[in-house]
């Protein structure tokens, strides 16, 4: 997913190796919908089989792109795992990648006990913060994303309710202490094979202050990339948000997970020697899902469909349908009069009320019902 990983990545991969690739949905290579029709395809992301394993998560990605998705295990007590996606038309410039949080430690006598800037504490990159979201991607990301592209930035943009959003979700975990956050959109623009393309860096920076240790524990977080051909970034931000708004944390793993952390947790302060522990600590995880993890999952949901939400106060690309069948509830892109869904979780929008895709294309569909405002 990374073009060039992080300092910290880059070592946590040699000692973890490379994790598994995922695998689209079935029936997504079959026929191809008409002009002024898309089609989407369900993406799994599957955990290596020597970690949890299994689906970990899911996502919608437009059919007809080359996708994979990863976990990526590192030696954190606490984030122990993150989700990596790189995605792509093969037919175009446009991608979306998505990175996992990446967490950082800085101040107090850490230099002098033996942490100094470049070293690891706790699972944590020793770096002083960046002033600003916007400081963290063009000096942190960009160089080791687009290493050696002569790009330009373009733009910068605000993003205070995806900031607000994120304090929300620290504020119901329980996180009291003061912190700072802020959260935007950096747009750059370059050459790709001879022609100009435009990308959207997203990303939020949370600062935690210790002050009764003079320390910063600081996340670099919500960070994705989605690029296009110049002038037509701001028409493909609607797969962009239907990415976003579509991806889902398979509960059975989260239980899982969440079984991991709590037991690190208690490793924190000898810290995480080795892969062992994680591998050791999992093997002896159950699946046994209690009423407080259940009410974990569905708390964690309801935060990111709210910071989902604030992507939408910039982004504004998806409408929300129902399926009349299950009563659930799907985004696709805006902009649009009718939806389908098929029987391998894939998605149609289209203007045309004329076309049936149990008519002219593979499988069988269901009409979706525009969701009430």
């Amino acid at each position: 997913m990374i073009h060039r990983p992080f300092p910290l990545i880059a070592l946590l991969s040699a000692i973890l190796a490379s994790a598994s690739c995922s695998r689209a949905g079935p029936g997504s290579d079959h026929a191809s919908p008409p002009d002024g029709v898309l089609r989407f395809k369900t993406l799994q992301v599957m955990d290596r089989p020597d970690m949890i394993g299994g689906e970990a998560a899911s996502m919608l990605i437009p059919a007809g792109w080359a996708g994979e998705g990863t976990v990526f295990w590192r030696l954190h007590p606490t984030m122990p795992a993150g989700l990596q996606v790189r995605l792509r038309n093969p037919g175009g410039p446009e991608a979306f990648e998505a990175w996992p949080a990446q967490p950082y430690s800085w101040g107090g006598m850490l230099a002098m006990t033996g942490f100094p800037e470049g070293s690891n504490y706790l699972g944590n990159e020793v770096r002083p913060p960046p002033a600003h979201v916007f400081d963290y991607i063009e000096r942190y990301v960009l160089p080791q994303v687009r290493a050696g592209v002569p790009f330009r930035v373009v733009d910068r943009v605000e993003m205070p309710e995806l900031a607000e959003a994120v304090r929300a979700q620290n504020a119901g975990g329980g996180n009291f202490l003061p912190t700072e956050i802020s959260a935007g959109r950096v747009r750059i623009g370059y050459e790709l094979e001879g022609k100009p393309v435009e990308e959207d860096f997203y990303g939020t920076l949370n600062k935690t202050f210790l002050p009764a240790g003079n320390m910063v524990f600081w996340i670099a977080d919500q960070l994705g990339a989605m690029r296009a051909e110049a002038g037509k970034l701001d028409d493909q931000a609607k797969i962009l948000q239907t990415i976003v708004a579509s991806i889902r944390i398979h509960p059975p793993w989260l239980n899982r997970y969440q079984q991991l952390v709590e037991a690190l947790t208690a490793y924190q302060n000898r810290q995480i020697a080795n892969a062992g522990v994680i591998s050791r600590i999992i093997s002896q995880t159950n699946e046994e899902i209690t009423e407080s993890r259940r009410q974990a999952y569905e708390h964690h949901q309801a935060a990111m469909d709210r910071i989902n939400d604030s992507y939408s106060q910039y982004i504004r690309g998806v409408d929300e349908y129902r399926n009349p069948d299950t009563g659930t509830h799907v985004e696709l892109p805006s902009g649009y009069s009718h939806a389908w869904r098929g029987r391998n979780d894939e998605y149609i929008v289209t203007d045309s009320a004329l076309f049936n895709p149990n008519e002219e294309l593979d499988g069988s569909w269901t009409r979706l019902e525009r969701a009430a405002d």
